[in-house]
């Protein structure tokens, strides 16, 4: 994987540090004030800065709603540059972490492709006031974010996951995933024009995605179905590369649903670390605490290919069930309206789109405008049960 952003790699630039005092015979009273501009925090390194907890939730509350610039102030102990320093990307680290919360934690560190910063101080006697300012760079706006919303809803209630186990959960929305996703090659390299592929918005709304893409959604359905998941970063055959691990029966399972994509047998899938070859995990999803905390299970499972194998189950507008909804399709469509071709009822439910009863040009319509990212329709794309 070519990362439109990359999080494990420490990458900082400070300005010099300007001190000024307020005035003369407030001699007692500091200033700091210096701008970092940060396009990566190193996640694998620890620190002991404590941060302040409600600056730090009005962060991820910021985060969480999308915003591009946060300001959070908090109470410290030192007006140092590297303490400063340290105390703001803490921060944001910790804003970052997994909650368990779908649009939080590697949700948000994926979607985001930039972020800087800038913080200044004042105070006296080694107690100052701090505020800090976020700038960040989303991958997608805020108006794709209440459209993923909107598909995120659709793609679970599609596959009627209620009362199933976290185990036939899992096999339905990675067969969803694997089955609904194209890897997006002139994405690799990270080019301006095709970042949303990067996203899960991209996978799950264009049908395109990376590594990075398909992880994220991945990550993105399975928390709001309860089923707890990390994203995990690190070598694919010796290649930047991201992948899942979830949880099933108090273990974690790995899976690359990008490997996986559109096969009809998985060999990535709810794999033990043993199992899953090819794939390095960077060192900080190798620590005792990480492991601790995400036990990867011994033992691969055994899967059922009736439950994650989607191929025979129909994709409402997929007319000549080739497992994809094309101009194709609404051709197709055509043909049938006119009495050109004939097709079975089962096939006749995929091609009825819009739910009328009848297969005609408005289905065919409707097909095109899916084709080139235009619909509105809820049903097109999803499976038919």
């Amino acid at each position: 994987m070519k990362k439109y952003l990359s999080i494990l790699i420490a990458a900082a630039m400070l300005v010099p540090v300007v001190s000024v005092p307020i005035s003369a015979s407030a001699a007692e009273i500091e200033t700091q004030s210096v701008t970092a501009q940060v396009e990566s925090i190193d996640s694998s390194s620890s620190s002991s800065v404590e941060v302040d907890s409600k600056a730090m939730k009005e962060l991820r509350n910021g985060l969480h709603n999308h915003e591009s610039n946060i300001t959070v102030t908090a109470e410290i102990g030192s007006l140092e540059q590297d303490y400063m320093q340290s105390y703001s990307e803490t921060m944001l680290k910790k804003a970052l972490e997994h909650t368990g919360n779908p649009v939080e934690g590697d949700y948000v560190a994926y979607q985001m492709s930039k972020w800087t910063y800038k913080y200044s101080a004042v105070g006296r006697n080694g107690v100052y006031k701090m505020t800090i300012n976020y700038s960040l760079t989303y991958l997608t706006t805020k108006a794709q974010e209440k459209e993923l919303d909107k598909k995120v809803d659709t793609i679970l209630d599609s596959l009627n996951l209620d009362g199933k186990t976290d185990y036939e959960k899992t096999c339905a929305i990675y067969g969803y995933v694997t089955s609904h996703v194209a890897y997006d090659s002139t994405a690799v390299g990270g080019n301006e024009s095709s970042k949303l592929s990067y996203s899960a918005y991209g996978a799950l709304c264009k049908g395109k995605a990376v590594c990075q893409g398909y992880s994220n959604a991945l990550y993105r359905l399975l928390l709001t179905e309860g089923i707890d998941c990390r994203i995990i970063s690190g070598k694919g055959l010796q290649k930047e590369h991201a992948w899942n691990i979830a949880k099933i029966d108090n273990r974690y399972y790995c899976m690359d649903s990008t490997w996986d994509s559109q096969r009809k047998t998985y060999e990535f899938f709810l794999c033990s670390e043993n199992d899953f070859k090819d794939h390095t995990a960077s060192a900080e999803f190798k620590t005792k605490q990480f492991l601790s905390n995400y036990p990867i299970s011994l033992n691969s499972l055994e899967v059922d290919n009736e439950l994650v194998n989607v191929s025979s189950i129909g994709i409402v507008g997929d007319v000549d069930l080739d497992r994809k909804v094309t101009s194709a399709d609404s051709l197709e469509i055509l043909r049938i309206s006119v009495g050109i071709e004939e097709i079975d009822e089962n096939t006749r439910k995929l091609a009825d789109v819009n739910g009328d009863g009848i297969v005609d040009s408005s289905d065919a319509l409707d097909i095109l405008r899916f084709s080139v990212g235009l619909s509105s329709s809820n049903s097109v794309g999803n499976y038919y049960r």
